[in-house]
């Protein structure tokens, strides 16, 4: 922009939200009401040759008729309006929820979630995590939580006393590398 104008010289302009932005805004919000997100599940191939199978749990917003709105079209409006703690809490919920309903002679499975760090840093997240693999009779080992290692290292003086109490519970905790977006939350 500023190669092309007069002086040379261009400001930034924050995004403008939309009215597609509203209407998405709306939909997620009756959503977590609601309990409406889903989730749709990958495998993860180990790489040491694990037992165990492995899944990423990939957030997806229903919107009636229409295909599913993916992570990355839903959580940059989620973080830009401060829902992202309820975001993380409503996919835990769904993920465990899934890992809680399964059979019990069924194979072990293990699932990643993508979750935002400033919701780990929370002083009462972590408590909360564990009532809830506990209601459910999950395992904490079946659930690894998977951060976005920018925003961990900016969140990281509140993130570490509580990535240890994720340690002593049981829960894993991955890091990836350079996306703009956490996939999956």
């Amino acid at each position: 922009e500023a190669r092309v104008a007069p002086l040379g010289i261009a400001m930034y302009k924050p995004p403008v939200q939309d009215a597609r932005d509203d209407r998405l805004l709306a939909l997620l919000r009756e959503a977590i009401a609601g309990d409406g997100l889903r989730l749709a599940f990958q495998p993860v191939v180990a790489v040491d040759g694990g037992e165990e199978a492995q899944f990423q749990a990939l957030l997806r917003l229903p919107e009636g008729d229409r295909p599913m709105h993916s992570a990355r079209e839903v959580l940059p409006l989620a973080e830009a309006n401060g829902l992202m703690p309820e975001i993380d809490r409503a996919v835990l919920a769904r993920a465990i929820g899934h890992l809680g309903d399964r059979e019990a002679g069924a194979p072990p499975v293990r699932l990643f979630v993508s979750h935002s760090p400033r919701t780990i840093a929370d002083g009462d997240h972590v408590a909360w995590l564990q009532q809830a693999l506990e209601a459910r009779s999950v395992a904490a080992s079946q659930l690894v939580l998977d951060l976005r290692l920018d925003d961990a290292l900016v969140h990281s003086e509140e993130l570490v006393p509580e990535l240890a109490r994720l340690a002593d519970a049981g829960v894993g905790v991955c890091g990836k590398e350079g996306q703009s977006v956490p996939v999956g939350v």
